[in-house]
């Protein structure tokens, strides 16, 4: 870490991992979460690449309908994914009648 992050509300992996660099002064700032933003500061920790990339997409104006689709299908999954965007509210019938669709192929 450098001194890039004092002043700014952050985070990353384990911050105990960062003692050995004497240009991080900040420890304070560090919260626990996936994703920080601050002003035009993203960071995340290793396990947020879909938070991470939504949050740069967000900050820089470029998070379109199509990018966040795309992220929620992968954050969410194939059948949460749809029930959100198709507004089916955990009425699966619809997943019968394309299965039986496929089947009757």
């Amino acid at each position: 870490m450098s001194e890039t992050l004092t002043g700014y509300r952050h985070t990353g992996n384990a911050q105990f991992s960062w003692q050995s660099f004497p240009k991080y002064q900040n420890p304070t700032d560090f919260e626990l979460q996936q994703v920080v933003v601050d002003r035009q500061l993203v960071t995340a920790n290793g396990t947020a690449a879909l938070s991470f990339t939504s949050a740069v997409l967000k900050a820089s104006g470029q998070l379109t309908i199509a990018a966040k689709q795309a992220l929620d299908l992968q954050q969410l999954g194939y059948y949460d994914n749809t029930e959100t965007h198709l507004n089916c509210r955990g009425d699966r019938s619809w997943i019968r009648l394309v299965l039986k669709k496929v089947t009757d192929c």
